[in-house]
């Protein structure tokens, strides 16, 4: 009877909803009609300056070139006229701005409302009172990306990497009644604030998911209200959840919990990332006066002495560092152009990623949620560290903010609340590792009474963390059995390429030879992109020798750094994302039967030579099948399993070699067999000279879309007449646009192994976009294609 009532109440609350028109708390995307200048001038000049330039966020002071010979910094403003409904006049208004780089200062109509240290985590603030409602407002933001010693890390000239600047990520505008749901970073309350959804107990059969809902009366006057929790499945309601009703005096705030009995669940995993929409809404006197919807998965990790565990099963975490910046334009990724990069790692064969050294994108989150790639998350820093307060206390709050923004991300399994590479006063690891722990607080298992302890610390210093980060650079002659769960940061980059710098990347000295580095651009011919193969794969299998439950190849993309005027090229893809023969060893790593529709997956194969006369003789083939049979035009040279013809060792699946007596022009064709059946191909015949150009969009899962600032690659590829891509290096393409497009690239383009990239920014038609390229030889190709 208790249960009827309940779903009577909720009807009748439903129909009170669906009749009102009152004003509703709103979230607005606020990315267009902003202008920008580059300026040190003072607010009073810069207000009345001519030269600002109409933008679109997320943007990039600066457009750069491929290799970028020294990082821009410096100061530049933001600003932006909107009106506000007279409605808002009841209502609290807040900003928030994902990204803004580095030290941030923001004014609304004339008044300063908040100013930031940190680009990489959440601006949030309320500026209410200097608002005005039923009118013309305006904001200014004030960016400054130079080197900060409070924020760190190493200064520009010294950093291996780039901290590129401007607002580079989306911002909202938000309108909230007097009687809403708090934002959690705005609140400032450890373990509290906004929507925290945890999951006490997690089976098959059964899960519980815990609530806590923190919720805020900012008016002048006792406000009561009901708290409904719905979780859905897609379109189907799974369950629903009232509070009775609540009463909150002026000026207070409550945070309500409730849990949530979830019957056979599906559960989030790396190869099955199911996802639930949780809706939250706050309804006082018969009108909705907020509502939130949160994404959630649905998972339990156990993270052991030489043992991961999602969900009970045992799982070995093979990932990848990725640093977020892309060419051309900085960190300014569309959200979609994030998407496509966490399709590219899930594509690679990773599960895993080590977000390097910063956190990334919201979007980027999100997308690793949707694909099932397990994240390490970290607080900036990287080879810097200082024993003053400013900096402390800047670090700390990072800390706080980090697992506030993230915390409801099924993706992530620890937190790397750790300075990389840089010694730590152990004081100041206890402070990160209990304020990651408040944060994120253990809880009982709802039937067992266990402790389930759902956050993990990691840090490169073995005392005070959960998790113990070491790269293999440092483990070799260095090794020592860890005395806690153990994961190698990084590995196959440095320890092949340096030998004596230790923590200081830009130390150059005792470099070893080119031809024996990981670090190898896509042009630098097969023979190299062949080393950087055998590096990562010798690496690979050596980390197997530690009781490691992951590793992160060092790294997934090629990129620019600050200290360095070439790209740091250990990436399994180039900066413009074009595979490496790495890329497919790795592929080949994870099992053929893993098959999903949302990346590349399943039985593969793929010779790793551009057979041409110079080739090694000695074929690679990486698969994930049983057995390879390699063909010589049409002649077999022999079928291998890994029993009789591979070297036995830690991989899932080492690479099948074939040794041809003598080069001979032609077609190579790899046949993948599990069970003695045919499950993959690939054929590569000896190229010829280029006769046609082949044009593709660069969608990895997400097609291009219109009005978002969405960027995208297109890929002129030079075919010969047998259609094999011609691996020809230095060879001009000249790209031409029609429609609402503008290609990015600042410099000439040319090709890489046989292909030529040009960055493209889709504008606000969705009318059709046409791509010429041509050659100077007179080779062309047209390709049309609708943005979204």
């Amino acid at each position: 009877m208790k249960g009827i009532t309940k779903i009577v109440i909720y009807l009748v609350l439903i129909l009170f909803i669906a009749g009102c028109n009152e004003q509703k708390s709103t979230k607005e995307l606020f990315n267009s009609g902003w202008e920008f200048v580059i300026s040190d001038a003072s607010i009073d000049s810069v207000a009345t300056a001519e030269d600002w330039e109409p933008v679109t966020l997320p943007h990039t002071p600066v457009i750069t070139p491929k290799v970028m010979d020294g990082q821009w910094q410096g100061i530049c403003w933001y600003r932006k006229t909107f009106n506000l409904p007279a409605s808002a006049k009841n209502q609290r208004l807040i900003m928030r701005f994902e990204g803004a780089m580095n030290a941030s200062e923001f004014w609304v109509n004339g008044q300063k409302v908040a100013s930031h240290l940190g680009g990489y985590l959440p601006v949030v603030f309320d500026f209410t009172d200097v608002a005005n409602p039923g009118g013309q407002n305006t904001i200014l933001v004030r960016l400054d990306n130079t080197d900060n010693p409070i924020t760190g890390p190493k200064p520009m000239h010294t950093l291996d990497f780039n901290m590129h600047g401007g607002l580079f990520r989306d911002a909202f505008l938000i309108r909230k009644n007097s009687l809403h749901i708090t934002d959690p970073i705005l609140a400032g309350i450890p373990a509290g604030g906004g929507i925290f959804v945890t999951y006490p107990y997690v089976s098959k059969e059964k899960a519980t998911v815990k609530v806590q809902t923190h919720i805020k009366n900012s008016s002048n006057r006792d406000q009561s209200f009901v708290l409904i929790n719905e979780l859905w499945n897609d379109d189907r309601l799974v369950i629903t959840e009232l509070t009775s009703k609540v009463s909150l005096g002026a000026g207070k705030d409550t945070t309500l919990t409730k849990m949530l009995e979830v019957e056979n669940p599906r559960l989030w995993s790396p190869h099955s990332p199911a996802l639930y929409t949780l809706k939250t809404k706050v309804v006082s006197g018969g009108k909705e006066t907020d509502a939130g919807e949160t994404r959630i998965g649905i998972r339990h990790i156990e993270i052991t002495e030489g043992s991961f565990k999602i969900n009970g099963e045992d799982m070995f975490l093979r990932g990848v560092n990725r640093h977020q910046e892309y060419p051309h334009i900085g960190y300014a990724l569309s959200n979609e152009a994030q998407y496509r990069d966490a399709c590219k790692i899930k594509s690679a064969g990773f599960d895993y990623i080590r977000l390097s050294h910063y956190p990334h994108s919201p979007a980027f989150m999100d997308a690793c949620d949707e694909l099932g790639l397990v994240v390490l998350d970290a607080i900036l820093g990287w080879q810097y560290y200082r024993r003053d307060s400013l900096f402390r206390q800047q670090i700390f709050r990072t800390a706080h903010d980090l697992v506030r923004r993230d915390r409801n991300h099924p993706c992530v399994i620890a937190w790397e609340v750790s300075l990389n590479e840089s010694w730590m006063d152990e004081s100041f690891i206890d402070e990160l590792h209990r304020i990651a722990h408040a944060e994120y607080p253990s809880f009982a298992e709802a039937t067992t009474g266990k402790a389930g302890d759902q956050c993990y610390t990691a840090g490169w210093q073995e005392y005070g963390y959960d998790i113990y980060l070491q790269a293999r650079q440092h483990r070799l002659g260095h090794y020592k059995e860890p005395t806690k769960p153990y994961s190698v940061s990084e590995y196959g980059d440095w320890e092949y390429y340096a030998q004596n710098a230790g923590l200081n990347q830009d130390d150059w000295s005792d470099l070893k030879q080119v031809e024996r580095s990981s670090r190898q651009l896509l042009s630098d011919g097969e023979v190299r992109l062949l080393q950087q193969a055998t590096n990562v794969q010798e690496a690979h299998n050596d980390n197997f020798n530690t009781p490691a439950f992951s590793d992160s190849y060092w790294v997934m993309f090629d990129y620019n750094r600050g200290y360095a005027p070439d790209l740091e090229a250990s990436g399994t893809m180039s900066i413009y994302r074009l595979p490496k023969f790495s890329y497919y060893f790795f592929q080949s790593q994870r099992e053929a039967s893993i098959v999903s529709e949302q990346y590349q997956s399943g039985p593969m194969v793929f010779i790793a030579s551009y057979w041409q006369e110079g080739s090694p003789l000695d074929v690679r083939v990486f698969s994930n099948a049983e057995e390879v049979e390699l063909f010589l035009n049409g002649v077999s040279l022999g079928r291998q399993n890994p029993d009789s013809d591979r070297i036995s060792n830690n991989l899932a699946h080492p690479p099948f070699t074939f040794n041809i007596d003598q080069f001979d022009a032609g077609k190579l064709e790899a046949v993948a067999y599990i069970n003695n059946e045919k499950v993959a191909d690939h054929i590569f015949q000896t190229p010829l000279e280029p006769k046609s150009i082949e044009l593709t969009i660069d969608e990895s899962g997400r097609q291009p879309i219109a009005g978002v600032n969405d960027v995208v690659f297109v890929y002129a590829a030079l075919k010969d007449k047998n259609g094999t891509t011609v691996p020809l290096n230095y060879v001009e393409v000249k790209f031409e646009t029609e429609g609402d497009v503008k290609i990015l690239n600042p410099e000439t383009i040319s090709t890489e192994a046989g292909i030529a990239t040009a960055l493209v920014k889709i504008g606000n038609s969705k009318d059709t976009i046409t791509i010429k390229a041509k050659t100077e030889s007179a080779i062309q190709s047209t390709i049309d294609f609708l943005p979204q």
